[in-house]
């Protein structure tokens, strides 16, 4: 420092500064730095006990725990005093699949083996982070769950599970965190409770559990076999002559219960009519004089009722009903009886769905009031040709090591197995070899594959019965390679009846071959039961399918729908949709079509009181399905005010007079009324600009532009700009193109022409969707073979969803697939369409790139 004249009293070295006072003192370096020396033989920071500081000082590291794996495990001794362990799950980074159906991070292992019968108490304490605590018994890599928990009680972040256990069997108990990592102690206790009984009821649907108790109870049409398992008996009421005969008494008592498992399809024909039942049972009930009100609400499927008068070779029908319950999918009809005349009652399953039922009743004292019922013309009844007992053959796959039919050319022959009698089968698909499926769509997931002849009647499979994950059924046919996509199905568009599993009901032709695959979503593999059978039902699909059949609707009118089992469509998803990396879904898509009588806006409501489920809706502007814009001025905001409140109102305005738009419905099951709704006569919603994620000039959806263009604007894209000066885009939503033009194949140039008028009844017993016989309009499937020299014009790959948050592509130009994840969908992305392809005039429905570039070009005028 300064020596006071004009010198200096010394020079610090190295990084020393002076202070002062004139002594030479070290500068401590701890910037950025949590822990670790300082420079100066100090410290920046300590770390807790157990953890150590990191090289560069920048934070406290824990070591790692050996017991984050599970064959590691950590074993604890049981006895009544109880054992406590310390852990930090800071020591972890592996993810588990909790019995609690989540995925919790950071997981450590223990493990016991109690020497008796017992109850045991585990408690997970900290007061750093929230506990999580799974139990499983078996082994690390196959787990059977026994107990989860996170918060004991609402009060407090720790965990408390209370099981009982079987001697000699191991245990292995989970502790993760619920955030934040940190440290904690796990007490594992025991009770000496010798009369702590646990059931055994793997695999069993009745009979003794072994503690006194049962594994369940059967239907009054099943038996508890030796198996302890509920199996259906053939229905001694599954033939007309055979119907059994049931009192007002009995159905005003609720009594009469039965079922249709093991039922044989009828056939009654009435003139032009075909009453075809796919399984139905029968009732006879003598009249009273009075009315009287049948349902089958309390049912545990889809069930149509019929009621006869007249013998069963001179059948008339009095009426028939799908969905006549309130919010559900069981059957309600009202009818005035003749006293001593003998009424014809049949329960059967929509589109060959099959259950159980209670047929349930009350007196109707308005109905016989009323103006007559129009009773139907004369029928005649016969049989199944299948015969008069039960024709189900049952298969089981899921025992073998190596399953050779993972690939479509290896499917496994139905025809073989008793088809078209109904065929059950047990298979697996975690020992499939191949981790990729390609039918209607491609995806990652191990998949197994069978395949039949048509019959030219409807056919359903489904894997409802014990679904133990969540399945997706894609159907195609004609070939392997250059296939038709028939229908794809998963819980979301199935009946709410099949739980996690999935129903696939489509139409076939005769002697025309059909293959079907069977996957998991997310890639879940395990064993399932399939089953396929021919309905002998005549095909009779929902016309307004694809967009090209939308049906018309005016504003302000009201149109009843049936939403079940429509075929696959595409359908863009404005909300999450960046091209040129967009996102479709493949999905049972109702179409509409709506003229704008005004400049106004509107909401698309599927609000009524009478409705089943939840359905999402998508709005696009354009004269025709090749040119579907995504707009501005659209918005889902507001909640119905009627019916269930998990349906969402979409709202739109439109932007002139005689604009044509075109509604997709889809994403649900069941039923509703649809009504273009008159909200205002100006726009009060926000215009939200769009643009095409590759537009670097030209207008967006709001009357602004998509970027500063220096040159000359062709299209979207900036062409001669001033030397120096770039485009300037600006980033906005990008909107989106339904390819719904190009994703129909007609089969025959001589396809029927289908009916878009509604259906004019408006009895409820009416069916409420409009349908056209033997449609032929289905979606292509490429063969995306590149040794052929065909033109592959399309591939998808799927992305299935388990969060309610979008999340978007990263836009960037590297090499992988812009997909578009979101909740319950399954969405294809633009660039997996194949580059450099043309369709011919044969594939009138397939996409080609060059189709894709037109639609992208025309998003926006």
């Amino acid at each position: 420092g300064d020596d006071g004249c004009g010198g200096s009293c010394g020079s610090c070295s190295g990084g020393d500064f002076c202070s002062v006072n004139g002594v030479c003192q070290c500068t401590r370096s701890c910037s950025g730095k949590r822990c670790g020396s300082d420079g100066c033989g100090g410290f920046c920071g300590s770390c807790s006990s157990g953890f150590s500081c990191s090289e560069d000082g920048s934070q406290c590291v824990a070591p790692e725990s050996p017991n984050r794996d599970c064959s590691a495990a950590i074993e604890i001794p049981l006895n009544t005093q109880g054992v406590t362990v310390s852990g930090n799950t800071a020591g972890s980074d592996t993810t588990v699949d909790s019995c609690g159906s989540q995925m919790h991070d950071n997981a450590l292992y223990y493990t016991f083996t109690p020497s008796t019968n017992q109850e045991v108490v585990i408690d997970a304490t900290s007061s750093q982070m929230d506990t999580v605590v799974s139990v499983f018994s078996g082994s690390c890599t196959n787990r059977n769950c026994e107990g989860f928990n996170d918060d004991s009680s609402p009060s407090t972040s720790n965990s408390n599970v209370q099981i009982c256990v079987e001697q000699g069997a191991q245990y292995f108990v989970i502790v993760s965190n619920f955030e934040d990592r940190g440290e904690f102690t796990l007490t594992v206790r025991s009770i000496d409770n010798t009369a702590c009984c646990i059931p055994k009821c793997e695999g069993k649907t009745c009979g003794d559990d072994g503690c006194g108790d049962v594994c369940g109870t059967c239907f009054s049409d099943e038996t508890c076999n030796e198996n302890s398992r509920c199996e259906a008996e053939v229905s001694v009421n599954d033939a007309c002559a055979a119907a059994t005969l049931v009192t007002v008494s009995e159905l005003l008592a609720g009594t009469v219960a039965g079922g249709n498992v093991l039922s044989n399809p009828d056939r009654i024909l009435s003139g032009n009519s075909d009453e075809s039942l796919s399984s139905g049972v029968w009732f006879r009930l003598v009249g009273s004089g009075s009315g009287i009100q049948l349902d089958t609400c309390n049912s545990n499927f889809d069930t149509v009722m019929r009621i006869f008068s007249g013998s069963c070779s001179s059948l008339t029908l009095i009426a028939k009903n799908d969905d006549g319950c309130p919010q559900g999918l069981g059957s309600r009809i009202s009818f005035c009886t003749t006293l001593g005349t003998e009424y014809l009652i049949t329960i059967d399953g929509f589109n060959g769905r099959r259950g159980h039922f209670v047929v349930a009743a009350e007196p109707d004292t308005q109905v016989c009031s009323s103006k007559s019922l129009e009773h139907g013309s004369v029928a005649e009844y016969s049989p199944s040709t299948k015969g008069a007992t039960s024709s189900r053959v049952v298969h089981d796959l899921s025992t073998r090591q190596i399953l050779n039919h993972d690939m479509c050319d290896q499917a496994v022959d139905l025809n073989a197995m008793g088809f078209p009698n109904e065929v059950i089968l047990t298979d697996n698909t975690k020992n499939a070899a191949s981790p990729f499926t390609a039918a209607c769509v491609s995806s990652e997931a191990s998949g197994l594959w069978y395949t039949f002849l048509g019959t030219g009647t409807t056919v359903i499979a489904e894997t409802c019965t014990d679904s133990k994950y969540e399945s997706i059924i894609q159907v195609i046919s004609e070939d392997c390679l250059d296939a038709v996509c028939e229908q794809y199905a998963w819980f979301e568009t199935s009946s709410p009846f099949c739980g996690i599993g999935a129903e696939a009901v489509f139409c076939t032709r005769a002697n025309i071959r059909y293959w079907i695959l069977v996957e998991g979503r997310d890639g879940q593999e395990g064993e399932f039961t399939l089953r396929v059978d021919d309905t002998e039902l005549a095909c009779n699909e929902p016309s307004n399918t694809p967009c090209e059949d939308a049906l018309n609707i005016a504003a302000d009118a009201e149109i009843q729908i049936t939403h079940k089992d429509y075929p696959p469509s595409f359908v863009a998803v404005c909300d999450l949709i960046r091209a040129p990396d967009g996102a479709f879904l493949l999905t049972n898509a109702a179409w509409f079509r709506f003229i704008a009588p005004a400049t106004a806006q509107y909401g698309i409501s599927v609000c009524s009181e009478e409705r089943f489920d939840s359905f999402e809706v998508e709005v696009y502007e354009g004269a025709d399905c090749e040119d579907h814009r995504c707009f501005g001025t659209v918005s889902e905001e507001s909640v119905c005010t009627s019916g269930p409140d998990d349906q969402v109102l979409k709202q739109f305005c439109t932007s002139s007079v005689g604009q044509e738009y075109h509604i997709a419905i889809y994403s649900g099951y069941g039923y509703y009324t649809l009504t273009i709704e008159t909200q205002q006569a100006s726009c009060a919603l926000e215009c939200i600009p769009t643009c095409p994620g590759f537009a670097t000039c030209g207008s967006d959806t709001c009357g602004g532009e998509c970027g500063d263009c220096q040159g000359t604007c062709d299209g979207f894209e900036c062409i001669n700009p001033t030397p120096g000066v770039s485009p300037s885009p600006v980033s906005t939503q990008t909107p989106g193109v339904s390819p719904s033009s190009g994703s129909t194949q007609s089969r025959s140039p001589n396809a029927p022409q289908v009916s878009a008028s509604p259906t004019s009844q408006a009895d409820p017993s009416a069916t409420r969707s409009p349908v056209s016989e033997n449609s032929q309009s289905r979606t292509p499937v490429p063969n995306n073979d590149d040794s052929d020299d065909d033109n592959d014009v399309a591939t998808f790959s799927r992305t299935t969803f388990t969060t309610f948050s979008p999340v978007s592509p990263d836009n960037n130009d590297d090499d992988d697939d812009e997909n578009i994840t979101y909740s319950n969908s399954v969405f294809t992305s633009f660039r997996t369409f194949t580059e450099g392809s043309s369709s011919s005039g044969a594939e009138v429905g397939k996409v080609s790139f060059a189709l894709l570039a037109v639609l992208l070009l025309t998003l926006i005028m």
